[in-house]
């Protein structure tokens, strides 16, 4: 099981586990977690590159992911907006899979 744990407070994203809902290469919910934990530290490196963020941090590595950043001042709502609507997709695909996926969001 995919278990997948978005702090919104602190900007930050984990993902641990495998879906193991069909056999490697043809699994669609461990497809669909992976775009959207590629996606989430896609846009934490742009905000970086673009100065928005300090204290970016992407880890990706099969089964294990860990993304956060410290948006700077006056940048904060629009990277909440941004991670949330990305996280907004591991919500869907928590929903329709929940025997392969949990997410939620945490309070710290």
């Amino acid at each position: 099981m995919i278990e997948a744990v978005y702090y919104r407070d602190m900007h930050r994203l984990t993902v641990r586990g495998h879906a193991r809902s069909n056999e490697p290469g043809k699994d669609l919910v461990c497809a669909s977690a992976s775009i959207l934990t590629y996606t989430f530290g896609k846009a934490v490196a742009d905000f970086e590159a673009s100065g928005s963020v300090r204290d970016a941090s992407v880890m990706i590595d099969e089964g294990n992911a860990e993304i956060s950043c410290n948006p700077k001042n006056g940048m904060r709502h629009v990277v909440t907006l941004v991670l949330d609507s990305i996280c907004g997709g591991f919500t869907l695909l928590s929903k329709s899979k929940p025997e392969f996926i949990s997410f939620r969001i945490a309070q710290k």
